[in-house]
C-alpha cells in the first residue's frame, strides 16, 4: 500500500495521459508479480495444506497466474485510487482553510479602509468648529475641544489595525464627541444614550459610530432651530 501510495504521488495519472497511464499500468503488473511471488514463498515455506499445497515456487507462482494478476492488478488500481480519494480531500480542506484566510483578510482589508476614511472625516470638522468658536471668541470651549479632539485621535490611534471594539468602548468616545457638539449648540442638543449591558459587550469595527453622529448633527441638528435630543 506504501509502495503504491508514493508511485501515485510521483506520477499523477489525472489528468490522464498515454505516459502516466503506461507507467502505472507498469507498476501494477510489477507490484502485483512481487507481492504474487512474496505470497508464493510464504505457500512454500509455510505449507499450510501439508502434501495438498503447492510443491515448489515455481508451482505457486505458475498457478491460476491469470487470475492472480487480475487480482493483484485491481488491488493496485483500488489502492491508487483511495490516495486520490484521500489527497483530493486534503486539498479540499486546504482550499478551504486559504478561502476562510482570505475572507478575513479581506475584510481586515476593508476595516482599515474604513477607518482611513473616517479619521480624516471627523477630523477636518472638528478643526473647522475649533475655528468656529476662536472666532468667536469662545476660548474656553475651543480648549474643551481641542481636548476632546486630542481624546478621538488617541482612540482612533490606539484602535489603528484592530479588527473589531466593544460597543461600550464606542459609546464612551461617542459619548466624548457629543459632549464637543453640546458645547456648539448649547441648550438646542440633548443626549439620551440607552444601551443594554448585553448590548454593550457585542463587538463592532472600530469608529463605526462616529459617521453617523456626524451626519445626525449636520443633517439634523444642524437644520433645526429649536430643541433636539
Amino acid at each position: 500500500t506504501l509502495v503504491v501510495a508514493r508511485l501515485g504521488t510521483r506520477v499523477k495519472i489525472f489528468p490522464a495521459t498515454g505516459r502516466a497511464i503506461g507507467f502505472h499500468v507498469a507498476m501494477a503488473l510489477a507490484v502485483g508479480f512481487a507481492h504474487h511471488l512474496w505470497w508464493a514463498i510464504v505457500l512454500v515455506v509455510m505449507r499450510p495444506y501439508d502434501g495438498l499445497g503447492c510443491q515448489s515456487v515455481f508451482e505457486a507462482l505458475t498457478t491460476n497466474l491469470i487470475d492472480h494478476a487480475i487480482l493483484e492488478c485491481t488491488l493496485y488500481f483500488a489502492v491508487l485510487g483511495v490516495t486520490y480519494a484521500v489527497d483530493g480531500q486534503r486539498r479540499l480542506r486546504e482550499r478551504e482553510i486559504k478561502a476562510a484566510q482570505l475572507e478575513a483578510s479581506l475584510a481586515q482589508a476593508k476595516l482599515t479602509a474604513l477607518e482611513l476614511e473616517l479619521q480624516p472625516h471627523f477630523l477636518f470638522n472638528t478643526l473647522h468648529m475649533i475655528g468656529g468658536l476662536v472666532r468667536q471668541d469662545r476660548k474656553t470651549e475651543a480648549v474643551e475641544v481641542i481636548d476632546g479632539l486630542g481624546e478621538l485621535l488617541r482612540y482612533s490611534l490606539d484602535h489603528l489595525g484592530k479588527p473589531t471594539v466593544t460597543l461600550d468602548q464606542e459609546l464612551a468616545i461617542a459619548q466624548r464627541y457629543l459632549e464637543i457638539q453640546q458645547l456648539r449648540f448649547s441648550d438646542r442638543m440633548t443626549v439620551l444614550i440607552d444601551v443594554t449591558p448585553e448590548a454593550r459587550r457585542m463587538h463592532l469595527p472600530a469608529m463605526l459610530l462616529q459617521p453617523l453622529l456626524e451626519n445626525a448633527v449636520r443633517h439634523g441638528i444642524e437644520q433645526t432651530t429649536g430643541p433636539s435630543v
